[in-house]
């Protein structure tokens, strides 16, 4: 079973570490891993790149800006 609390300290590196790029980045791990027929670490990347977009839209939703009020 994966340890998902590793997956998820895994995401925040690789948020920490690529900024905007980490689901790409992840993405990138993903395909490789698929390609060479290694399907376990397929699936921890693709739970990796979900908890990463998960994040980011979570932190997307907590920067923006309040709405500005209407005159009138």
């Amino acid at each position: 079973m994966p340890n998902e609390k590793d997956e998820q300290v895994l995401a925040e590196l690789m948020i920490d570490m690529h900024g905007a790029q980490a689901i790409k980045k992840a993405q990138e791990f993903l395909y490789g891993q698929a390609m060479i027929g290694n399907a376990p670490a397929a699936s921890k990347w693709l739970r990796v790149m979900t908890l990463i977009e998960f994040s980011e839209s979570g932190a997307e939703k907590k920067a923006a800006p309040p709405p500005m009020p209407s005159n009138a």
